[in-house]
């Protein structure tokens, strides 16, 4: 017995430590700051009115589109194929969200924009707990109900990969004792992943809900009045095709064909005399 109680010691030793360096490294990805973000208290965006909510509306619906991919990733983990590292989940992600190019135009009319370094793919970072940093281009482009719904995304993530890695201790446990497959194995850091984006986005999703229907409820201009405004489209419309140049007034196409015979005679000595078409 007491042979069996220090293997399991022995055995839950590097266990931990493999926990605790997933920790790490999930920390540590989340940490990563660019210098020219700001903390969201400093994040200069206007308030939302109401010819702001057509856009908030797109933004939300390109974010449940974000997160039903990711629950698409998330059928996919313990399965012939899929995801076995966060890398690899992630990876999967980006190769079907494609995004909504009106929530791209948006970003990209901030004052300042550089493609070099302003992304949509990072437009918000936690450096620490409880406090999150935004690109100043996101804060410029869009109204402040779309940025707190992305700051309630942000500092999700902490508090649901922690309980995430929590919830599989015991499975890592076992993975490192060999028990169980490394297919499966492979699969719990991915999954912690997942999950985690998905409740941050359904909690982000669920702010901006919120946000568009206080909107809807009462004009920020006038409270006595509600927001009314046309939606736009379900999807972008497609881009305008190139400008081609119109006719030339006046300008005669080819002749149609005459029919008849006496009709063709008189086209060709048309043609024959003044050396052109009618």
């Amino acid at each position: 017995m007491k042979h069996t109680s220090s293997r399991a010691a022995r055995r839950l030793g590097p266990s931990l430590a493999a926990l605790l360096a997933s920790m790490a490294c999930a920390a540590l990805a989340s940490a990563q700051n660019p210098e020219d973000f700001v903390p969201s208290d400093e994040c200069m965006s206007d308030e939302c009115k109401c010819e702001d909510a057509p856009m908030m509306e797109v933004f939300l619906r390109n974010q449940e589109n974000a997160r039903d991919i990711w629950i698409g990733v998330r059928a996919e983990l313990f399965s012939e194929g899929g995801p076995q590292s966060m890398e690899e989940a992630k990876a999967l992600f980006e190769s079907r969200f494609m995004g909504d190019d009106r929530v791209s135009r948006q970003f990209m009319s901030c004052t300042g924009y550089d493609a070099e370094k302003n992304s949509l793919k990072q437009i918000a970072a936690v450096p620490s707990l409880g406090a999150a940093t935004l690109d100043p281009c996101f804060c410029d482009a869009f109204c402040k109900d779309i940025i707190d719904a992305t700051v309630t995304h942000e500092l999700t993530h902490g508090p649901t990969l922690l309980a995430g890695f929590a919830n599989v201790l015991q499975w890592k446990v076992a993975c490192k004792a060999g028990v169980l497959p490394d297919s499966f194995c492979n699969s719990l850091d991915p999954m912690i992943l997942a999950d985690s984006e998905i409740i941050s986005y359904t909690m982000g999703n669920n702010s901006l809900s919120n946000s568009i229907e206080d909107l809807q409820a009462s004009d920020p201009a006038d409270p006595e009045m509600e927001c009314t405004w046309d939606p736009l489209p379900e999807e972008a419309p497609p881009e305008p095709e190139p400008n081609v140049l119109p006719p030339v007034p006046g300008a005669k196409g080819p002749a149609a064909p005459p029919s008849g015979l006496w009709n063709r005679f008189t086209l060709l000595v048309d043609r024959f005399i003044n050396g052109r078409t009618p």
